[in-house]
């Protein structure tokens, strides 16, 4: 691998790890924020439900009988908890009009709730002086639907209920993949700049180490060390090395070679 390949290789590794973390940790803390999100939801549907109930409560004592006559009591008081009922119906599905299933809760409730006070109405309009079975038959349908109301009112404050209770387990759990993270993330980090360092060393340092020293021998005229694997710039240096030594033995030869024959011409002279 070339010197140019290396350098790649070092920018690009520590380069895509911080792209995994980052986007891991990103991944995280969207998680912790939508929990957060999802946790505040939960609260606010909870406070709804509440005022709804207690609205419901409210409904339910209206409907009671009052001293053996059939005549609704508190008349006004009930009017308002069905004002304050349906206000707050209709603060919930547009506070949730992105949840399919409130919304679907809200429509069941006002439907029941459409039920009930119709009964109530009619057992309002038909009471008269004298106690029939058919009243009473009314009022306990009337009563009925709005029990339903409570029931239904109940079951979804208790899914709420469950989502708060389970939402800080699970920001807490993401609290602990976060420090998980973090501590792998430095550990990881520790590991590429030792694996990195490393591998220059051996790669790179080390083989510049072994051309300068065959430098100092080819000036020394010593043997140079054995050649260097591979094709990238520092053993291509390397082979120059040793070509320049292979031209410097050869021209040594052919010096040594001219002497011997001037000392025998010399010779033979004489």
């Amino acid at each position: 691998m070339k010197l140019s390949e290396k350098g790649i290789v070092l920018v690009l590794v520590p380069v895509a790890f911080e792209f995994i973390f980052v986007g891991s940790l990103f991944y995280l803390l969207n998680q912790q924020e939508n929990e957060l999100k999802f946790a505040e939801r939960a609260r606010r549907k909870n406070v709804h439900l509440n005022r709804i109930h207690r609205a419901q409560i409210v409904l339910m004592g209206g409907l009671a009988p009052y001293e053996g006559a059939r005549v609704m009591r508190g008349a006004q008081r009930t009017d308002l908890a069905k004002k304050l009922w349906l206000d707050e119906i209709a603060l919930l599905e547009r506070s949730f009009a992105d949840d399919p299933a409130t919304l679907a809760f809200a429509e069941q409730m006002k439907k029941t709730m459409a039920d009930g006070m119709a009964m109530a109405n009619e057992l309002k309009n038909s009471m008269g002086g004298r106690f029939d079975m058919d009243a009473l038959v009314k009022f306990k349908k009337a009563r009925s639907l709005i029990n339903a109301l409570g029931a239904m009112t109940d079951k979804m404050s208790l899914e709420t209920e469950q989502i708060e209770q389970e939402s800080p387990i699970r920001m807490a759990k993401t609290r602990d993949q976060l420090k998980l993270l973090l501590l792998a993330g430095l550990a990881i980090n520790i590991g590429l700049a030792v694996g990195m360092a490393v591998y220059f060393s051996k790669g790179t340092v080390a083989r510049l180490s072994t051309v300068m020293d065959n430098t100092k021998r080819l000036a020394a005229e010593q043997e140079l060390n054995k050649p260097l694997s591979g094709n990238d710039e520092i053993a291509v240096l390397d082979q120059t090395l040793r070509s320049m030594a292979e031209q410097r033995a050869e021209i040594a030869r052919k010096e040594r070679a001219l002497l011997e024959n001037a000392a025998d011409v010399i010779c033979s002279l004489d």
